[in-house]
């Protein structure tokens, strides 16, 4: 989204990724819904590895066009996963973190 939509004309590709992006994180949203992580109340692999692909929703400027502030249950999510101290450390020296 960052590095492309401009470059492109073809509207198809725009709605196609960007309802698929929705609809993924409709998926993610309510799963959440009355759990702190996405496999019940333990942190997982599933927590590992799609916390990276919102955490780049900012990088990627993708958080307006895809109504991000809609699904109620992410940021809460993304904050546990992003304040855990593993990911604190992994964050920093990627040169995502603070």
């Amino acid at each position: 989204f960052k590095f492309a939509k401009d470059k492109t004309t073809d509207t198809y590709a725009v709605e196609r990724y960007t309802k698929e992006s929705n609809r993924l994180l409709g998926v993610l949203d309510r799963r959440l819904e009355g759990r702190d992580y996405l496999v019940g109340d333990d942190y997982s692999i599933a927590d590992v590895a799609i916390f990276p692909w919102l955490q780049a929703l900012d990088f990627y400027e993708g958080k307006e066009a895809l109504e991000y502030s809609s699904f109620t249950n992410l940021e809460p999510w993304v904050q546990r996963c992003a304040s855990r101290p593993a990911t604190e450390r992994g964050l920093k020296v990627t040169g995502f973190g603070d």
